[in-house]
């Protein structure tokens, strides 16, 4: 399979919400992803993470395809289930021994950080900046006294291990 058709098949899959299949494209020992919320060096830690967030996708509107024998690049539109509606996006994919070994994902994610005041019921995830439920978050955590709510599990690790630096973040 070509570079292109590698980088093309795992984005519809993934985005398509074929988790499975999106995965089997990934690199087993060397894969790494990139984003500005996130960073992973293992692939299924990588699909059980962001999962959440394709299921939250609507529909892609792919704008442009470029690649060459070892990396793709693909342009497009998120439209996803979310006040934020659509989201312009680049993901940059290198390809190693047929599977892809890297991904970068490239969008700003300030369109989710300016939101009104959350709802009485609602939290803002301090990782990732997604509006959470708070009788349904996926996790919790306490630091100085205060509760905070995540959307995945992997989020509240995540701040778990350096909350100084996403309360800073967020103006907390």
């Amino acid at each position: 399979m070509s570079t292109r058709k590698i980088a093309e098949t795992y984005h519809s899959r993934f985005y398509g919400g074929d988790t499975a299949g999106a995965r089997r494209l990934l690199a087993d020992h060397s894969f790494r992803f990139s984003g500005p919320s996130a960073e992973f060096d293992d692939a299924d830690a990588f699909v059980r993470a962001s999962g959440h967030a394709a299921s939250s996708v609507k529909d892609v509107e792919l704008r442009k395809v470029f690649a060459d024998e070892t990396h793709a690049c693909i342009v497009f539109d998120l439209v996803v289930d979310h006040a934020v509606g659509r989201l312009p996006m680049v993901e940059w994919y290198r390809i190693a021994n047929g599977r892809i070994a890297e991904v970068h994902a490239i969008f700003d994610i300030a369109p989710f950080m300016r939101r009104q005041a959350p709802a009485a019921n609602q939290a803002i995830d301090p990782v990732c900046g997604m509006a959470v439920d708070k009788a349904a978050s996926a996790a919790r955590r306490a630091h100085s006294d205060t509760i905070y709510y995540f959307c995945s599990h992997h989020c509240a690790d995540t701040f778990a291990g350096n909350p100084g630096r996403y309360l800073a973040r967020s103006g907390k």
